[in-house]
């Protein structure tokens, strides 16, 4: 049982589990159509890929799709959030703000030097590996959500999004021909001059608002907003582990 929350904790459900269940949301929607003639055989199939840990295989295939196009974002965006926001030249936090953030690095990794903006212009990368390894320590510090709350509800919400994101072409084009096998029943039945059901109807209409939703909102700038809150929280939490210090 122990074992079994572990593996299907809040960050799993939200982060992993959800973003597979909205992309195979109009899969739901056609068997909802067809569920009169094919209810039996839909159970039957749903029950052993459940007993089989079909929720759990779900979640890893999300993760690991979101995973494959981080790095496209992070290219994207010039870098990791956190390493971004540290630089000296990005602008998008308090100048005052980022020298705490730099104190608190050189006292929580006294083996590095901390770039001055001179010494950052002179070498970016060298400047970015330093950076980077500040990151790496305040996620690795900030793993207890109990403790950090903030940066675990962040990272929650970009693991979300980013998942989302990784799972867009596939989502488009499962949603599109699901679209079109729910439109073909429509003109069958217009066809055939029986009235189109309720369910067909709802189930075209929110499959269609599920496709716009696919190719308006989910694109990398709705994913970098969470990014940068998470990069927020988590650089923020660096003056928890100086006052422990």
């Amino acid at each position: 049982m122990a074992a079994s929350k572990t593996k299907f904790d809040a960050y799993t459900r939200r982060a992993r589990y959800l973003p597979m269940l909205i992309v195979l949301a109009p899969c739901s929607l056609l068997s909802t159509v067809l569920a009169a003639k094919f209810s039996l055989a839909i159970g039957v199939l749903i029950g052993p890929l459940m007993a089989l840990g079909l929720p759990y295989w779900l979640s890893q295939v999300g993760r690991d799709q979101g995973k494959r196009k981080e790095a496209d974002l992070f290219k994207l965006w010039g870098g990791k959030p956190t390493t971004v926001k540290l630089r000296h030249r990005d602008q998008t936090i308090n100048v005052h703000t980022k020298t705490r953030y730099h104190t608190a690095g050189q006292r929580l990794l006294p083996t590095l030097q901390f770039p001055a903006a001179n010494d950052e212009a002179a070498d970016p990368r060298a400047a970015d590996a330093i950076y980077e390894a500040f990151g790496d320590l305040l996620r690795d510090r900030t793993r207890d959500a109990r403790k950090f709350p903030l940066v675990f509800e962040e990272l929650t919400n970009y693991g979300f999004r980013r998942n989302l994101w990784g799972w867009k072409s596939f989502a488009v084009a499962l949603s599109a021909t699901v679209l079109l096998l729910l439109g073909g029943l429509l003109v069958l039945a217009f066809r055939t001059g029986t009235a189109p059901t309720l369910p067909l109807i709802a189930a075209i209409v929110l499959d269609a608002g599920l496709l716009g939703f696919w190719l308006i909102s989910i694109n990398p700038s709705w994913v970098r907003i969470a990014a940068d809150a998470y990069a927020e929280r988590l650089l923020e939490s660096s003056s928890h582990f100086l006052q422990g210090s």
